[in-house]
């Protein structure tokens, strides 16, 4: 890739820097999110994840009605690195890999998806209610998410939960029924794939139409250029021992990637 269309695909991707705690919008097990007045997409910061972000992102082309894309983004960090609130919950807590491997070996990366609206837990339920009740039925009830888009089910999409959900316009889930009080649509925003057996029961091939599996492949990006903002920011504002742990990070995810095509014959 030239310099100059490198660098201008790098500034397509670029996040913003948060600059005050109260804009952040949310936080989970290994990120955390920040918006911005007047900026129609969100930064997330977080430790990895790239395979299935990329895999996200390759469903969000194919299914723009159920899907909200995110790619990695490029951030000239500040000298000295980002504010330690950036990677905290509200509470104060630190994030998962903040709190095991520490910041000097944990370099957080940020991430841009199109704002919405959150998705709250409905009041009363649990985590695992809610799995039950709402998260398993709506992927694998007749007329489901599987039925429609069987290439969810082969992917063994999960974790889907109500902070994985975005209130948007044009998506094809009715937001009420996920959770929210507000009357409206919704998207999948943060998925995972290949899910343990544990979560939804007996892992099984589905029989895809191969063109769908063509489509796929033609929009799922390889790790390696995909991970290239995360790259350059690692080399231009990482230590020795935060270049060393992208490079293992990398490693991981390109072999995550490599079965989540494995189950597509990739």
């Amino acid at each position: 890739m030239g310099t100059a269309f490198e660098q201008a695909w790098m500034l397509l991707k670029s996040a913003f820097l948060p600059t005050d705690p109260q804009q952040q919008l949310g936080s989970g097990m290994f990120r955390t999110v920040y918006g911005q007045q007047g900026n129609p997409d969100v930064t997330k910061f977080g430790y990895g994840g790239l395979a299935d972000m990329a895999t996200l992102n390759a469903l969000a082309q194919m299914y723009p009605e159920l899907f909200v894309g995110e790619q990695p983004a490029y951030l000239d960090y500040p000298q000295g690195g980002l504010p330690d609130w950036v990677m905290r919950r509200p509470t104060g807590e630190p994030i998962a890999d903040t709190r095991e491997l520490g910041t000097e070996v944990g370099m957080p990366f940020p991430s841009v998806q199109q704002l919405g609206t959150p998705i709250e837990r409905p009041a009363g339920f649990t985590a695992q209610q809610y799995r039950q009740r709402i998260s398993k039925p709506l992927l694998t009830q007749p007329g489901g998410i599987y039925d429609r888009y069987p290439i969810t089910e082969q992917l063994q999409m999960w974790d889907i939960k109500p902070e994985n959900f975005i209130g948007v316009r044009g998506g094809i889930l009715d937001a009420q029924a996920l959770g929210s009080p507000q009357v409206g649509q919704a998207k999948l925003a943060d998925p995972m794939f290949l899910a343990p057996e544990y979560q939804y029961g007996k892992i099984k091939d589905v029989e895809l139409d191969p063109t769908t599996v063509e489509s796929f492949a033609r929009n799922l990006a390889p790790i390696e250029q995909f991970a290239r903002p995360w790259e350059q920011m690692s080399e231009r504002f990482g230590t020795p021992s935060q270049q060393d742990r992208f490079e293992d990070m990398l490693m991981t995810e390109e072999e995550r990637m490599q079965l989540i095509r494995d189950r597509l014959g990739l």
